[in-house]
């Protein structure tokens, strides 16, 4: 066995044990064991001046392996002179390395180069910007200007490899080097690899995800004493959905914009009792009949029915007490695509008017994917009209009007509306007209040309009304980069740009204002169990109402 002095050493941040013969294995600082070959840094690499091989010390910065001063004696200038980061140098022989990397940019500094002689290295190949490929540490540079001379024994035997520390930044690497010491005889040969110096195969590349979670705490006791709970659905990219029982409620969707800044794109309140009080329907399901019905009557099988009248003169998401105002039973679930929440609710026969005893369930899911998922379900024993949606007020901006949204709807026709928003039967193309969103345009540009002060409109959609859920509309907020994408299974949606709103207390201290939000209330159309040629919101027995809308978020 070599002295200490003598031997190859190598320093590598792993998360694993490798060349079990060599490694000798250390937490939190690094180690050298005069009886074996490899020097091993298992978590945390240690400070500044811990000893690696001779004469030298392995500097740490920010989590990465930030200056390697090795070699025999003071060969090498630590971190600081030439860059933030330097690669380990070796000697004068370098037999090719291969590794698997998974993890944070690592930076060579100016000098480090494939097949050059140090920092001095006239053949150094290459700088920062080209050694920076795809995230991972590349470059393994040579000994010092120099180390030729200082005797071929030296070459030989000090070859000295680094690899980042990856896990550090929450991301962990597998490393697998593969060194292969020359023999004297073999110098002809390392001559050769100077021109082959630094071949990298990297063979994988993910960034690590977060865990997926469910979590669950209480957001308040309604006027009537029932406990409402807040489940917060954190995808494994950290966005975030939480949704209170009280309504069946988003409260409040985290997602990232174009710099990765998640920012809560809905409005809302910071306490329930605002919910109960105030509400104009932030955030939640509505039902059993979602938009209006005129006058508040209908009839089923010859049978006329009456439900409350609020929204003169119609009824309007469900009566006084809907599906808004309830509180649901929660359960918790942990699906293939991500964290999700069932909520369920029991409509007893003759709630607000309606016929039949009707079991509801909305399903949240905030996938992996970045969309939130809703699903709807419902079942009756007598026959009844059911149009569910959520009523969200999206602001992609995180705050402000949101008039310079630029708004895509894939829907060429819309119901028209009488002077109550009851739709007068007749189905019109928006071609010409202010409600023309078939091109992108921002929600602001004709808002003027609306005679009832913004839009309430209900669309037909070009690919609505089918079994798998068909791509509605895409928001686009320009300064944020933040993309909403919208699909469904309904063949209709709202556009609301909530011009009713003014001087709203919302959550942390903000003022909601006209404008300040844009809905897209995915649906069947309007009244349209007094509409024979509308599709159809009637359930009966045996039957299941199903329904799916997929709020799709991205940057560009």
């Amino acid at each position: 066995m070599l002295e200490a002095a003598d031997e190859d050493h190598y320093v590598t941040a792993i998360g694993q044990r490798f060349f079990d013969e060599f490694a000798a294995l250390a937490t939190g600082r690094v180690i050298v064991d005069a009886d074996k070959d490899q020097a091993v840094a298992l978590g945390r690499v240690g400070v500044v001046g811990d000893e690696v091989g001779i004469g030298g010390g392995l500097v740490e910065q920010g989590g990465l392996v930030g200056g390697v001063d090795w070699a025999d004696g003071d060969a090498v200038n630590a971190a600081g002179e030439h860059g933030l980061h330097y690669a380990l140098l070796i000697g004068d022989a370098f037999a090719g390395h291969l590794y698997f990397g998974i993890g944070v940019e690592f930076f060579c500094g100016d000098f480090n180069a494939f097949g050059g002689n140090g920092p001095e290295g006239a053949d150094a190949i290459g700088n920062k910007s080209q050694l920076r490929f795809g995230g991972l540490f590349r470059g393994v540079g040579r000994a010092p200007a120099g180390g030729e001379s200082e005797g071929a024994e030296q070459q030989e035997d000090l070859i000295h490899y680094m690899i980042s520390l990856c896990g550090l930044v929450g991301q962990f690497g597998m490393h697998i080097l593969r060194p292969a010491m020359m023999e004297r005889k073999q110098q002809a040969e390392r001559s050769m690899m100077r021109i082959l110096i630094g071949i990298i195969l990297v063979v994988g590349w993910a960034p690590t995800q977060g865990e997926a979670k469910v979590g669950k705490e209480a957001f308040g006791t309604t006027s009537t004493g029932q406990q409402v709970d807040r489940y917060t659905l954190e995808n494994q990219q950290g966005s975030i959905a939480r949704i209170i029982t009280y309504g069946g409620i988003i409260n409040e969707l985290l997602v990232p914009d174009r710099e990765g800044v998640l920012g809560d794109v809905v409005l809302g309140f910071d306490n329930l009792q605002q919910y109960e009080t105030e509400n104009p329907y932030f955030g939640c399901i509505t039902g059993r009949v979602a938009n209006r019905i005129a006058k508040g009557k209908f009839s089923v099988d010859g049978k006329d029915y009456t439900v409350v009248v609020n929204n003169e003169p119609n009824h309007l998401h469900g009566g006084t007490v809907g599906f808004d105002k309830v509180v649901w039973d929660a359960e918790e679930l942990n699906t293939d695509r991500g964290p999700a929440v069932r909520l369920s609710y029991f409509s007893k026969d003759g709630e607000e008017g309606y016929p039949g005893n009707v079991q509801v369930s909305v399903t949240y899911i905030m996938t992996n994917d970045n969309e939130l998922v809703i699903e709807y379900e419902a079942t009756t024993d007598k026959a009844t009209p059911i149009n569910l949606t959520n009523h969200s007020y999206f602001n992609l901006a995180g705050s402000g009007d949101m008039l310079a949204h630029i708004m895509t709807l894939h829907a060429r026709y819309y119901t028209e509306p009488d002077d109550t928003l009851i739709p007068t039967g007749r189905i019109l193309p928006v071609a010409g007209t202010p409600l023309d969103f078939t091109k992108p345009a921002s929600i602001g540009g004709r808002i003027g040309r609306i005679d009832i002060g913004g839009y309430d409109h209900n669309y037909v959609l070009d690919n609505g009304g089918r079994d798998a859920p068909g791509l509605a509309a895409e928001v686009y907020e320009p300064v944020s980069g933040r993309v909403m994408e919208l699909s469904t299974t309904e063949p209709g949606v709202q556009l609301y740009s909530a011009f009713h709103l003014n001087d709203v207390q919302g959550k942390a201290g903000a003022i909601y204002d006209k404008y300040y939000a844009f809905c897209l209330e995915t649906q069947h159309y309007p009244d349209s169990i007094n509409q024979l040629g509308f599709p159809s919101v009637l359930l009966r027995p045996n039957e299941i109402y199903q329904t799916v809308t997929v709020h799709k978020f991205s940057t560009r």
